[in-house]
């Protein structure tokens, strides 16, 4: 038995990554991805979110800390129908996908 409970889930995972890079050549492996400044910014942006969410932030922490970092923080019921609410349950939404295989659809990765 191995120290290392998930050693055959790793070994099966190195096969098939080694099986695939080798039947592949190496431009549609992994073309250049160089996402411009602004998609540089919100992808920085979705990592720092999905920080704060794990650590237990909330939608409206994130918001003032985050996303709206210059503008004045809202009260509950302000924060209820503002549009910052909607915007952040956006960015929390896009994050979510992103972590939960969004990022396949990078020209990295097609």
């Amino acid at each position: 038995m191995s120290a290392d409970p998930m050693a055959q889930t790793r070994l099966e995972a190195a096969l098939l990554f080694a099986t695939l890079q080798a039947s592949k050549p190496a431009s549609k492996l992994c073309p250049r991805f160089a996402p411009s400044r602004y998609q540089r910014t919100r992808l920085s942006q979705m990592l720092a979110i999905a920080d704060a969410r794990a650590s237990g932030a909330s939608a409206r922490d994130i918001a003032s800390g985050l996303i709206f970092r210059n503008a004045i923080s809202l009260d509950g019921r302000n924060w209820a129908n503002s549009s910052e609410q909607r915007q952040t349950r956006r960015m929390l939404a896009e994050t979510a996908a992103m972590i939960d295989g969004g990022f396949w659809r990078f020209p990295c990765f097609v």
